[in-house]
């Protein structure tokens, strides 16, 4: 046992204990982040990447009813896919966001909204993440956020906080424009989704910033998010999930997955108390 005191929203994995003390002896030298971004470092309310562009009223009503439209023909086969394979999951998402970038296209999306978005939507942090993220770079501890949603927006969000630092590195699909600001696709051809997080391929820059880093606290809220840590080489693993879904699963499902489960719409200061224990 530690004498970390952490909350009484707090549940724990036989061996997180365990796996706190020899991240702790390592050393915070030898450690790195990993993090889900929306409703994990946003509130489980706000708007998403995704859906922050619907709810602006930047675009007409059109594209909202068909945007609209796909995301609850996929979002029910996204929460019905445990029985496909994952190879049948991959070919559904990819057609998913296919379909939406296809969408913001053909109502000529271009690059001034993502400002204009902002300017009357907002994308709400959960309370004490801009102080994890200073924490974060104060101690000079990576951090790579891994999202299915759109780098462009995250990209946007964290520098409105002024808090793009350059220990902060973003892993999702990203928007291509051409010379005239138009969206004309995704720069990459594989998109990352709920259930690929785990099978990405991490680029030269990335690997660089952790190649003697072999120890990372993983940040999520959804079970599949419990899998980002499989595209990293890396020791050991602590893993943390917001308990966000008490209609549909129970803590003990989580706690099948992450070492810590954080229930009622938490705040981010038990990962400050857990991250400041880890770096003593």
């Amino acid at each position: 046992m530690t004498d970390i005191n952490l909350g009484a929203g707090c549940e724990y994995s036989n061996i997180f204990f365990e796996k706190l003390k020899q991240i702790k002896d390592h050393g915070k030298q030898r450690l790195f982040i990993i993090a889900d971004f929306d409703h994990s470092l946003t509130t489980p309310d706000s708007d998403t990447c995704w859906g922050i562009i619907e709810q602006s009223g930047i675009l007409p009503e059109e594209y909202v009813r068909q945007h609209q439209q796909a995301f609850e023909h996929y979002l029910q086969i996204e929460r019905d896919s445990s029985q496909m394979s994952w190879e049948q999951k991959n070919d559904l998402m990819s057609q998913w966001f296919l379909r939406m970038i296809d969408l913001l296209m053909e109502f000529e999306f271009h690059q001034e909204m993502i400002s204009q978005i902002f300017e009357v939507k907002k994308i709400h942090f959960r309370p004490e993440v801009l102080s994890f993220l200073k924490l974060t770079k104060t101690m000079n501890i990576p951090l790579i956020i891994v999202s299915a949603g759109l780098s462009d927006m995250i990209t946007y969000c964290l520098s409105l906080e002024q808090c793009l630092f350059d220990n902060i590195m973003i892993i999702a699909n990203c928007f291509d424009f051409n010379d005239q600001q138009l969206l004309t696709g995704f720069k990459q051809k594989n998109l990352i989704h709920t259930f690929n997080k785990d099978r990405q391929v991490i680029n030269l820059e990335i690997l660089q910033k952790i190649q003697s880093r072999h120890n990372l606290v993983l940040i999520g809220d959804l079970i599949p998010d419990s899998k980002m840590s499989e595209s990293f080489v890396h020791q050991i693993a602590i893993k943390v999930g917001f308990y966000n879904n008490p209609d549909t699963l129970q803590v003990e499902d989580y706690l099948k997955h992450f070492d810590l489960v954080i229930k009622d719409d938490a705040s981010f200061t038990e990962i400050i108390k857990l991250l400041g224990w880890l770096t003593i």
